[in-house]
């Protein structure tokens, strides 16, 4: 069976679905084995530390992947980065420790820099020499900020005479891909100490799970206020002392993927969950020589007020 990026194993119920409506011709998922390097990196504009990962693919004797008990992690000879055809940077490597608890064992090999930070629209390119000489590239531009739709948006969370809060934005790229974060900033009073801490707002529920952070495509994202009320509620859940919560501001973080994890949403979208097989799902990949995502994110950030007879209708006291 061929592993490449992903690895899809059929349920032994659909193996015998196609048997049984094929007598003559037999059905197999497994392919002529081609060995594979796969280069994963993504560039992220919110912190100097950036790393990468180099693979190999590999095979196993039945149809489950996880038989394969030799580790994949391969080292390069060397390992490089470009700005702007410019300025050049050289990755180090490193040993990461998985401490026993992951699907391998003992330490694997990653790649970092921990002294680059991109700005946007920066044109970046990646190169690996690995052992055999042979070169696996790609390159990616960083995405370009978001201009603010200050009339479509509330200045004020949650919205008064509303039943929701509204974000938006106008987009530099229209195929671009967001994932957004809502965040609540208090501190509580205790043994005569402040102790700052924070709460994320759920974006939607699945059942009773609430779920945080989602990659989608638009320009304006809306939060019910019942969401917001979750949050508010969770800061002080079990404590009877909602006095001595001092709420403070609110925070909207919006990460813009760049156009190569922008597709690689786009094709994975209707195939991330756990319960759907699919046999046309598209392997992304936009390494030249090799497999694998070279891609990049850069975080905008927008300051949120909170309203403050909310606050206080919760029992907390506002900060100002």
């Amino acid at each position: 069976m061929k592993f490449l990026i992903k690895i899809l194993v059929l349920p032994l119920i659909i193996i015998s679905f196609f048997i049984s409506i094929s007598c003559e011709e037999s059905f197999s998922p497994r392919t002529e084995f081609q060995p594979r390097y796969i280069l994963n990196c993504i560039i992220r504009g919110d912190t100097t530390y950036q790393t990468a990962v180099v693979l190999q693919s590999y095979d196993v004797p039945g149809y489950n992947p996880y038989d394969n008990p030799d580790n994949p992690f391969r080292r390069v000879k060397e390992l490089k980065l470009w700005k702007n055809n410019e300025k050049v940077y050289v990755f180090k490597d490193t040993l990461l420790s998985i401490l026993n608890s992951g699907r391998y064992v003992g330490e694997v090999l990653i790649y970092y820099l921990n002294d680059f930070i991109p700005s946007e629209k920066d044109s970046l390119k990646l190169r690996a020499l690995l052992e055999d000489d042979r070169v696996i590239w790609s390159w990616t531009k960083m995405p370009e900020l978001v201009e603010w739709n200050t009339s479509a948006m509330d200045s004020i969370i949650p919205a008064e005479d509303k039943d929701y809060s509204n974000f938006a934005w106008k987009a530099a790229n229209y195929r671009s891909w967001y994932v957004p974060r809502l965040t609540i900033f208090y501190r509580k009073y205790q043994s005569s100490q402040f102790t700052r801490l924070s709460v994320d707002v759920p974006i939607t529920f699945e059942g009773s799970t609430p779920i945080y952070s989602k990659p989608f495509r638009g320009e304006n994202l809306v939060y019910k206020k019942e969401n917001i009320d979750y949050a508010m509620k969770k800061i002080s859940e079990g404590d009877p002392d909602k006095w001595s919560y001092i709420i403070y501001n609110g925070r909207f973080d919006l990460l813009i993927l760049d156009e190569n994890l922008s597709t690689y949403y786009s094709n994975s979208k209707g195939y991330l969950d756990d319960f759907t097989i699919r046999l046309d799902q598209i392997d992304f990949t936009n390494i030249v020589g090799g497999l694998g995502i070279f891609g990049s994110y850069i975080k905008q950030v927008r300051g949120i007020k909170l309203n403050r007879d909310y606050i206080e209708s919760l029992g907390y006291t506002p900060a100002n």
